[in-house]
């Protein structure tokens, strides 16, 4: 919220939190994710290398 140009001071911040979660086939991967997911994140697996750059 603004008031006057100025920020009110009761604004929370809210910061971007970007986690990759890599391993081999069998090392819990989709564990982490449902994990993270429970927590609150989003998350995708599989994600193309394309769509990540």
């Amino acid at each position: 919220m603004m008031n006057n140009g100025h920020h009110n001071r009761t604004e929370e911040k809210r910061y971007m939190v970007l986690m990759i979660v890599s391993g081999r086939s069998g090392s819990g991967k989709s564990v982490a994710l449902r994990a993270l997911e429970d927590m609150g994140f989003y998350c995708v697996d599989n994600l193309p290398g394309c769509a990540a750059a």
